[in-house]
């Protein structure tokens, strides 16, 4: 049976779209991650030592066991800048052409916050605390 012979229904409720809707949803979410654990890494981080994070001061691998958080900080970060591409890409056909089918238009709006939300906070460098955490 070709994709011509399938129904609407039967197309979208296939295997690889599940897989595309759960690789969007991934993606969608990164973002988001990756702000809400900075800033617990920060916030730990600040707690512990009693001041905001400097450069240096106090190293963030080494700022006790808030440090476990460093990690997936990185690698979240890497991986935004890395699927951004691809998760604006989606978000902007989604929002102009209502197509692909696996995107949600509430997703897109939400994916592009939080890319915006990212690019604002490692732009800008609120506070030296992107430099902090390169350190």
């Amino acid at each position: 049976m070709t994709s011509a012979d399938q129904s609407p229904q039967e197309v979208y409720s296939g295997w690889p779209y599940r897989l595309l809707q759960g690789i969007f949803k991934a993606i969608l979410y990164l973002p988001w991650i990756w702000t809400a654990l900075f800033a617990l890494f920060v916030l730990g981080t600040a707690v512990s030592v009693g001041h905001l994070p400097t450069y240096g001061s106090p190293d963030p691998k080494d700022a006790g066991a808030i440090s476990i958080l460093y990690m997936p900080v990185m690698v979240i970060m890497l991986m935004v800048m890395g699927f951004s591409p691809i998760g604006i890409g989606l978000a902007l056909i989604k929002l102009l052409r209502d197509v692909p089918p696996f995107v949600k238009r509430v997703e897109a709006f939400l994916y592009l916050a939080g890319m915006g939300l990212f690019l604002i906070i490692v732009r800008s460098d609120v506070a030296g605390l992107i430099t902090w955490l390169g350190d």
